[in-house]
Parts: structure tokens; sequence; C-alpha cells
């Protein structure tokens, strides 16, 4: 007797079958929305740098597009693909959100410690070449650079360092502390309370982002006052002074040098950051 083959069919292809084609919509959905989340809400900047905004902007186009493809299949019960394993590699990331919405600028480097900039010294050397020698000691390093003078300090008056001249003004008094000895500035960060420095003393600190919150380093001023200060680490305080200068060593590459130190005259607690992150001019 002669078999008469049968229509194949499979399941998995059938148009419209299961949750399927329902799933990656909502994968597609969260993304999506998570980049337009950032891009509206101004939370971005928390998590990657300014310069990466165009990348994110791409990044949310193209999910977009993705989105409208998948609806558009939906609607035309298009054959859907079966599911595989990489579907995992879609959803992990979302468990990672509440942190990335929540991320805590005053721990995110501070396990590292602080470097501070050199200014005048047998030596000088640019925070990224600090960098270089701590992330690849083993390898050659880069011949130090010097230190910009960029006119971001005003000639009269007191020097505020705030969300869109911090770091310009910072590597400008790092670059020659003695040029701004008595200037008054008025500076804000998270304390942080270096072990080898006395009670009187503890760094005004900021994240510098370069690139994104897991790339930022502690960035800050020295502070002194004659008289302890109840202030405890990663509380954020605004601070008012007299620049002077100080001996400081390196804990990278142990090179001596002088930094500018803020006298304290006055000094404020605040309940949060007036911003959180600091970025490269």
């Amino acid at each position: 007797m002669e078999t008469v083959p049968t229509k194949s069919v499979n399941v998995g292809s059938e148009p419209g079958v299961g949750l399927k084609p329902w799933i990656w919509l909502a994968v597609l959905t969260g993304y999506a929305g998570y980049f337009g989340y950032l891009l509206v809400s101004g939370r971005l900047e928390d998590l990657v740098s300014p310069r990466m905004t165009v990348f994110v902007v791409l990044g949310f186009v193209t999910l977009v597009a993705f989105l409208l493809v998948r609806i558009l299949s939906i609607v035309k019960r298009s054959p859907q693909a079966p599911l595989k394993r990489g579907l995992v590699l879609f959803l992990a990331p979302f468990a990672f959100i509440p942190f990335a919405l929540n991320p805590n600028s005053a721990l995110l480097s501070l396990n590292r410690g602080i470097s501070l900039e050199q200014g005048q010294g047998p030596a000088p050397i640019d925070l990224t070449t600090k960098l270089h020698a701590a992330v690849n000691p083993f390898l050659p390093q880069p011949k130090p650079k010097p230190l910009p003078r960029n006119g971001a300090v005003p000639r009269t008056g007191t020097i505020v360092l705030g969300k869109n001249n911090y770091y310009r003004v910072y590597q400008e008094l790092y670059a020659d502390p003695a040029a701004f000895v008595g200037r008054t500035i008025t500076v804000s960060g998270f304390v942080y309370h270096d072990p080898k420095e006395p009670a009187g003393r503890f760094i005004a600190a900021r994240e510098l982002m370069w690139c994104c919150a897991a790339d930022a380093v502690a960035i800050g001023f020295m502070t002194h006052s004659k008289n302890a200060i109840p202030v405890k680490s990663t509380e954020w305080v605004s601070v008012t002074g007299h620049l002077a200068t100080t001996d400081y060593v390196d804990r990278y590459t142990q090179v001596k040098s002088i930094v500018p130190v803020i006298e304290i005259s006055h000094i404020d607690q605040l309940k949060g950051p007036d911003f959180v992150f600091v970025y490269p001019s």
C-alpha cells in the first residue's frame, strides 16, 4: 500500500500562534521606553557623559524602528521564528535598571581612593597620565603633559565652581596653585577622609565622568581647618575659604607636588548634590 505524504506543519512558525510576538514586543517596548525616559527626564547625565548623548539618541531611534517593525509583523500575522535561549540576554539587563536609575556617585569610585591632579613639582602629571599609570602599571608610561591654563578662573572676586565650569577651573587651579593663593573659593562635594591626613583635613570630592558612570573617578580639593569638623565620609558639603598650597604625594605615582588647599572659613552641610557628576570640558 502506497503511503500518501501529508503536509508538514511547523507549529512554531504558524502565524499568530502563542505569545512569541508579544514577548518580543514587550522587550523592545521596555528598552525603547527606558531610553526615551532617560532622554526626556534628564536622568541620562547620571549615567553617561553628555558627549555620549548622540549615541543614546541613535539607540533610541533604532529601538523605535525595531518596535515598529515588530508591530507591523503582528498586524500582518507574519510567521514568527521560535524563541531561543538568546532571549535571556535581552531580559537580563532589566534586573539592573533599579540600580541604573539610582547611581550613588559618592560611592562609585570612593573605594579606589582619590588622586589629586599634580601642579607644581619635579614632574607635573595630568590626570589622564596618572590614570594610565594606575590601570596599566607594568606598561611604558606616557610622558607627562602640562596642565592647561585656560582662563576659566575669573580675575577678581570669589572663585565659584559650578556644573558648567568645574573641571576647567579645577585644571587651572592645579596648573599653578601658587598663582591663586589668598583668593576666596566656594566649592561643593562629598566628604572623603584620607586616613593618612589629620582630623582637620578632608577632600571635598566630585565624580569626574569621562564616558559613563562605570568609569567615574573621584577628584577634588584638599580642605583644612584648625579644628576638626564633624562631617562624615560621603556627606555632601559646601565649603568656602581661602586658597593656599600644600605638599601632596600621589598615591599612584608617588610623585611629590604642590597642590591647592582650601583654608575653611565657612562650611554648610547639603541635603544632596547641586549637580552629581562633572565632565571634561
